[in-house]
């Protein structure tokens, strides 16, 4: 039976028989029996049998929902291996959940087997009374836009469109939407564009608990715009004709309403400036315009020197006019009869 040893020097599982030869009966030692008879040999049988094995550390993950009840196995030691047969066998570690759905502390059967050279020489005992979790899957949501607004110092954001399940669901799982996710929140409360919302889907469920809402397939963003204020502070001064629609605002522009909640803010240069409309009164540059008008209407200063009023206020028009309505009417007025005197 030499062939049926393992190499660790171990006899392999099962039955041999041992065919017993060349025995001799010993002369002088006290025998019962005459040692010129005949030995009469017969045949025995040896049985070996698998030496059982058990299995200990067995760890049992938790997973994440997938539409199968196969578990992950691992960190399994066996005890028991003959100590020369260790580098010659391994275990391979399997096991299946109780079912493929969701829950806790489910209960999780080993399947392990022996790999290896000498395998066949042992028995496993199989690992008990192990669980672990299996926990809902991820669902994405499609169908959902967030609206521009109007500055409003929150965050609050809101959603349009109808929610839908874009994507997520394993094989021929089906599941519904039920609810509605309306409210987001903006990444910030200022004015921007593309401003990035998350969604607040806590308003949705699920008809089939493998699943959960984890979030919107494409990333949210809206708009925030300016929120109006109002001024207060100023007037519109008169004017003498001067064939344009142009007007001079005077006084001292404030904000009179529209700032909300604990927001502050200054005006900052001038409501004339802003619109183009810098009133000129610098008495050099108004002294330049007159000399320039009185030039190019030489005959309306005739008029007026030989007694004609109307002359007078042609001129102003003519000044106001060239100014493009910007400079300041009573200055003109007053330089232009300095002029004229």
């Amino acid at each position: 039976i030499g062939s049926s040893y393992t190499t660790g020097g171990s006899l392999q599982v099962g039955n041999y028989v041992l065919s017993p030869s060349n025995l001799a009966t010993v002369g002088g030692y006290a025998t019962n029996y005459s040692v010129d008879k005949t030995i009469i040999y017969n045949n025995g049988t040896l049985s070996v049998t698998p030496k059982a094995l058990t299995v200990t550390s067995t760890v049992v993950a938790n997973k994440v929902y997938d539409g199968t009840a196969v578990a992950s196995v691992t960190n399994g030691q066996l005890v028991g291996v003959v100590a020369t047969d260790i580098s010659n066998i391994g275990l391979v570690q399997t096991g299946n959940f109780a079912s493929a759905n969701v829950g806790s502390s489910k209960v999780v059967t080993i399947a392990d087997t022996l790999s290896g050279s000498v395998a066949s020489n042992y028995v496993l005992t199989q690992p008990t009374g192990l669980s672990a979790n299996i926990t809902a899957a991820p669902v994405t949501i499609g169908g959902l836009s967030a609206t521009n607004k109007v500055y409003d110092t929150t965050t609050a954001a809101t959603l349009s469109g109808t929610a839908v399940i874009a994507s997520g669901l394993l094989g021929s799982d089906t599941a519904s939407l039920s609810g509605n996710a309306i409210a987001g929140t903006f990444a910030s409360a200022n004015v921007g564009t593309g401003i990035a919302v998350t969604a607040n889907l806590s308003g949705l469920s699920l008809s089939n608990a493998n699943y959960y809402v984890a979030g919107v397939t494409s990333p949210l963003s809206a708009n925030i715009t300016a929120a109006p204020v109002t001024i207060g502070g100023l007037s519109a001064a008169n004017k003498v004709y001067d064939t344009t629609t142009v007007a001079t605002l005077i006084g001292s522009p404030v904000i009179a309403s529209g700032l909300l909640g604990s927001d502050a803010a200054t005006l900052a240069g001038s409501a004339i400036d802003q619109r183009g409309w810098r009133q000129i009164s610098d008495s050099g540059e108004l002294a330049r315009l007159i000399d320039q008008v009185m030039t190019d209407n030489a005959k309306l200063v005739a008029e007026f020197q030989a007694g004609k009023e109307k002359a007078f206020n042609a001129l102003v028009g003519q000044i106001m006019k060239a100014s493009q309505g910007k400079a300041n009417p009573q200055q003109v007025n007053d330089l232009l009869r300095k002029k004229l005197s």
